[in-house]
């Protein structure tokens, strides 16, 4: 037995036992983080309410932060509404409003009754922002100070609420104004060792560099690339410190919406789902998709219905017909992913089509090209027939200008109409290379061998 087959069994039987809190937190705190998140997920929901119902909530609340947002709101959704709150206050703030979020709006509103007024205020607040800018992914737990305060009256206020301040990701001091907007910031090492009585306005750097709360992820990614730091100040249009955004944060960012973009381009409508997720909720977000490619591949197909005689004429142009198909559609893709990237980094935007027609028309020719003069050997060898060569490497040629063309604009006119270009680009782009290489390919083997015959 492996070692997740073994810690699998061993949190069952302890859990069948009841009331063995003692084993059941030695068992947690021995346990591979990567293991037991696997066991978590994993585990029937009466299983995973036992569980948390046997731990200190604090304890709860640190084991459901080593999950996966998704993972962590479907086992909150499946909690008393009183367990789920006790446990989600536990939690950083952008935790909190991340795993919110991704509730029902009936389910995250009881929740947000029970938690406590002021860290329901504080979610609240959170969730105005949208989650992938600075404002959604900045945590509230920071340290302040009047510019006028010194550092007895910092190390003072870092003595006094040093249970409070224990779960703060602290690298940093900020100074505020009086109005609470960001004069400064001080590396807490430099706090530390400068002399007693000195104002900390005078150990600030300033001006600080901060990020607004529109910032978007590529953005704040892009200045943590250009600078060694482990944290971003977050301000208001009035320059007010709301918040701060880390590095690890933005980076954990990024790698998730990676991952949604690319269950979308394969056609997963939510862009995110776990084989543990309940069987109508995958077949929804699969079957919606699947069934839109058959229609759209019906459409397609009836551009051959309409050329039978020429398939009946000319039967070994049977076998290229799927070869032109896949090869448009990988090019159109490749296209549609380099457009897909540059509109998420800012470098273009939905009113250059020209633009990106006229850096990928070349790209699309030489390409096409390459394959073309591959294909023609390809088919004559095959066939033995110059005249099934000539079709399909001019099909190819035709069809891959085409399909980059179409590929590196449909994002563009997509994200104009409001629609998501990651998620419906690869089926209408598809239809669209199917239809055109269908049409060329046997409008031209008809002109070659029917009109002449």
């Amino acid at each position: 037995m492996d070692d997740l087959s073994h810690l699998q069994h061993r949190l069952e039987r302890i859990l069948s036992a009841k009331n063995n809190g003692s084993e059941l937190r030695r068992t947690l705190t021995g346990a591979n983080p990567a293991d037991l998140a696997v066991v978590l997920v994993r585990m029937r929901p009466e299983e995973r309410l036992a569980l948390f119902r046997q731990l200190p909530a604090s304890e709860a609340a640190a084991l459901l932060q080593t999950l996966p947002d998704h993972a962590v709101a479907d086992i909150v959704a499946g909690l008393p509404i009183d367990l789920a709150a006790d446990l989600l206050e536990k939690m950083p703030g952008d935790d909190q409003a991340d795993i919110l979020a991704r509730l029902t709006q009936s389910k995250e509103e009881e929740i947000l009754r029970a938690m406590s007024p002021e860290d329901a205020a504080e979610v609240e607040r959170l969730l105005s922002f949208p989650p992938d800018s600075a404002g959604g992914l900045m945590v509230t737990e920071f340290l302040a100070y009047p510019e006028d305060w010194t550092v007895d009256d910092v190390i003072e206020d870092l003595r006094s609420h040093a249970d409070e301040y224990a779960r703060y990701e602290v690298q940093y001091v900020y100074t505020i104004d009086p109005d609470g907007r960001l004069v400064g910031v001080l590396r807490l090492r430099d706090l530390l060792m400068a002399p007693r009585g000195t104002q900390i306005a005078a150990l600030a750097i300033r001006p600080p560099l901060a990020v607004p709360t529109s910032a978007t992820i590529q953005q704040l990614r892009q200045t943590f690339q250009q600078r060694p730091l482990f944290g971003l100040p977050v301000v208001d249009e009035q320059g007010r410190l709301l918040g701060v955004v880390r590095r690890t944060d933005v980076e954990q960012a990024a790698s998730e919406e990676t991952g949604r973009t690319f269950l979308r381009l394969v056609g997963i409508l939510t862009g995110e789902e776990l084989r543990t997720d309940p069987l109508n909720k995958r077949l929804l977000g699969r079957s919606v998709w699947l069934v839109t490619n058959l229609t759209l591949d019906l459409l397609a197909a009836s551009v051959i219905a309409m050329y039978q005689d020429v398939l009946t004429a000319v039967i070994s142009l049977a076998v290229f017909l799927p070869i032109i198909s896949d090869m448009g559609g990988n090019a159109g893709m490749q296209s549609v992913a380099v457009t897909v990237r540059e509109l998420a980094m800012g470098l273009i935007r939905t009113g250059d089509a020209r633009f990106v027609i006229m850096r990928e028309l070349p790209l699309g020719v030489a390409a096409g090209a390459v394959l073309a003069f591959f294909g023609a050997g390809v088919a004559y060898i095959w066939t033995g027939e110059l005249g099934v060569g000539f079709v399909f490497a001019t099909a190819l040629l035709l069809n891959t200008i085409w399909s980059v063309l179409v590929g590196a604009t449909l994002p563009l006119f997509l994200s104009r109409v409001g629609l998501d270009p990651a998620l419906v680009s690869g089926p209408v782009l598809t239809t669209l290379t199917d239809i055109f290489g269908f049409f060329v390919a046997l409008e031209l083997a008809r002109q070659v061998f029917v009109a002449s015959a």
